[in-house]
């Protein structure tokens, strides 16, 4: 099965493709970048966690529909989400980007 990763480069979203894979203790985990991410589950708001330094740290979280989310902010269907909430549908076509 793959999982989207997801990050914010800039003003642009960029986004992965990896295997999810299963951990001997039940969690599940994605090689990304020569790193590795383990989580519990797919399950919205989940804590992503990588190694760093020998420690373990929090990457971010799992949104919905099983997306990963790394870094600070908002997912892309979040901040579109969060920018359309409540407007018509008029509004929603006379955004300036």
């Amino acid at each position: 099965m793959k999982v989207t990763i997801e990050w914010k480069d800039g003003a642009a979203w960029r986004q992965a493709q990896a295997d999810l894979l299963h951990t001997r203790n039940g969690n599940c985990a994605v090689k990304h970048d020569g790193g590795i991410m383990v989580f519990p589950s797919l399950k919205e708001g989940s804590e992503v966690v990588s190694p760093a330094g020998g420690r373990w740290r929090k990457v971010r979280r799992v949104t919905r529909a099983g997306l990963i989310f790394l870094g600070e902010g908002l997912s892309y269907s979040e901040a579109n989400e969060r920018l359309f909430q409540g407007a018509n549908p008029r509004e929603m076509l006379a955004v300036k980007w």
